[in-house]
């Protein structure tokens, strides 16, 4: 979370540029989960998405949230990316879950899913 504020105070990351976002999940007036979409920085081509500072507070974790989050932003991106990828190691299982696919020997991303065509 720290990475993300700083970030955006920096002006690094806003999320926006077209088809980019950031989804924010509240209890209250508190933010509880967040999960963002960019341009990949690392992939050559257009198309190419990338799921970026996600994060669920451990109390919020294991009851779907992060599940519900993902597929909204896979519905969000759909109109503007063909692939999403993403780089994590620690939630490993949570993408491959979300059908994701397990990418081997690429240093810039983890995993990838097809998303679909935007023609």
């Amino acid at each position: 979370m720290k990475r993300l504020c700083d970030d955006w105070a920096a002006g690094i990351n806003r999320f926006d540029k077209p088809g980019e976002g950031l989804l924010v999940a509240l209890d209250g007036a508190r933010v509880v989960a967040v999960c963002g979409l960019n341009r990949d920085p690392f992939a050559a081509g257009e198309g190419i998405g990338r799921v970026r500072r996600f994060y669920v507070l451990p109390a919020y974790r294991r009851q779907g949230l992060g599940g519900r989050m993902l597929d909204e932003l896979v519905v969000r991106a759909h109109p503007h990316f063909t692939v999403l990828r993403v780089h994590s190691h620690e939630a490993r299982d949570f993408y491959l879950t979300h059908a994701f696919r397990l990418l081997e020997g690429d240093p810039d991303a983890s995993h990838e899913r097809v998303i679909g065509d935007t023609r």
